[in-house]
């Protein structure tokens, strides 16, 4: 049990129907998924005002909050 740290973060817009690049990264060279844990998921997106949208998912509690910045 190392403990590591990892975050995939991308910075492209992925349209309706698109598909969001691979993403690599360092994990457990079992690659079994019993090896790692998802902690956090952090989600930016645009809403049609052109708004900043933020969304976190915190897994262990599995509950989402989220809240939208007025960009205008």
């Amino acid at each position: 049990d190392q403990n590591d740290t990892t975050y995939l973060s991308t910075y492209d817009t992925v349209m309706p129907g698109e598909t969001s690049p691979k993403f690599e990264s360092f994990g457990p060279e079992t690659q079994d998924p019993d090896d790692y844990e998802i902690l956090t998921l952090e989600i930016t997106a645009r809403t049609e005002d052109g708004n900043d949208l933020y969304i976190e998912y915190d897994f262990k509690l599995n509950e989402a909050t989220w809240w939208e910045a007025d960009d205008q």
